[in-house]
């Protein structure tokens, strides 16, 4: 794994830093300091990790990932 300073956020979205992420992983994966979330997906036309708190039903946060983040199906 590479050090954590590679993985500085480049924006700030819904409160979070944030960063394109690692298109070779699936899912979310967990790295020093970070989490990386990829979906793939042919048809979507926006995507966003919703946060929940252990235990509630209503997501605490809702981070609309960009569209220059997404590269081909890949977000």
């Amino acid at each position: 794994m590479k050090n954590s300073s590679t993985y500085k956020a480049t924006d700030i979205i819904a409160g979070f830093e944030c960063r394109p992420g690692i298109y070779t992983l699936n899912g979310a994966s967990a790295m020093l300091k970070a989490v990386n979330f990829t979906i793939h997906s042919a048809n979507a036309t926006g995507c966003s990790v919703v946060l929940f708190k252990r235990g509630e039903t209503e997501p605490f946060a809702i981070i609309p990932i960009p569209d220059s983040y997404r590269i081909g199906d890949t977000w």
